[in-house]
């Protein structure tokens, strides 16, 4: 029998769905996307996804959409500010196992809470905010300055990230 996987981190991004006007520009809502080596074509799917989520969820009441469970995967949202939001999709823990000489994955949905990724999204913003301000002071009322907003948001999570790799050793 194969050990359980750990929960793993599929991709994380930013996105503010007014930064897009056409079909032609989708990649102009993507603020920040991890991770980084994603085809562009994958990175406007995935956000789409999540945006047609958001948008469909609304429908049906006035909080917005937390979560999003599926057997592989748990998505967490976070909107830090208005059209802005934030979104983890984090891999379910899975253990190969056998029965009457079947192979089959049984994954562990339950290990992932929520609460927990929320906060974490919630921590990382306000860790953000402290160091450079919110993304609406940034970009401005007039939105022209969402490449430093883009640039800002990349220094941070990538060292972010990288630090967190470099506790792991």
């Amino acid at each position: 029998m194969a050990a359980k996987s750990p929960i793993s981190l599929a991709n994380f991004f930013i996105f503010n769905s007014s930064y897009c006007r056409y079909e032609s520009d989708e990649k102009n809502k993507i603020l920040y996307y991890y991770p980084t080596d994603n085809d562009l074509n994958t990175k406007v799917r995935t956000v789409g996804l999540c945006e047609a989520v958001i948008k469909f969820t609304g429908t049906f009441g006035t909080s917005p959409c937390e979560a999003l469970h599926t057997q592989k995967t748990k998505q967490v949202f976070l909107e830090p500010e208005p059209g802005f939001w934030m979104v983890m999709t984090l891999n379910v823990p899975f253990q190969q196992k056998s029965r009457d000489g079947q192979v089959y994955m049984e994954y562990f949905t339950d290990e992932i809470q929520d609460h927990i990724y929320q906060s974490l999204l919630l921590k990382s913003y306000r860790m953000f905010t402290l160091m450079h301000g919110t993304f609406g002071s940034i970009v401005g009322e007039k939105k022209e300055d969402v490449a430093t907003l883009r640039k800002k948001l990349n220094e941070f999570y990538e060292n972010l990230y990288i630090n967190c790799n470099n506790l792991k050793k």
